[in-house]
């Protein structure tokens, strides 16, 4: 019995604990993308409306709001912003303009002689 103590201790330290701290930052307002196969089915966007301690509530332009529980939640992805290809795109485009306009000028600006 001594033995059996210290064993389920260890057990129960090493055991994988929830991670519902990270969940926290789930708060009213954010975009998100959720999965929860047994509510949602497939991934849902979503803007969080209402949180409490268990559940959060994601509306959907169009539809009703539905009110999930946290611990269903699967995958949570929470919408950062634009993504930087798309701020590399608009540089490319701008540098294109830019360079085209440069290299028309210097083909139909004719050259001066010092």
């Amino acid at each position: 019995m001594r033995c059996l103590v210290p064993l389920v201790l260890a057990f129960t330290v090493a055991l994988p604990q929830g991670v519902s701290a990270q969940l926290m930052d789930l708060q009213p307002g954010l975009r998100i993308r959720a999965t929860a196969p047994p509510v949602l089915g497939t991934r849902y966007d979503a803007v969080i409306g209402t949180r409490s301690a268990d559940s959060i509530s994601l509306v959907k332009a169009g539809a009703t709001p539905v009110r999930i529980s946290v611990s269903s939640l699967q995958t949570v992805e929470v919408y950062r912003g634009r993504s930087r290809a798309s701020g590399a795109k608009r540089g490319i485009l701008w540098g294109a303009g830019i360079g085209a306009a440069l290299a028309l000028a210097n083909v139909v600006l004719p050259e001066r002689e010092a």
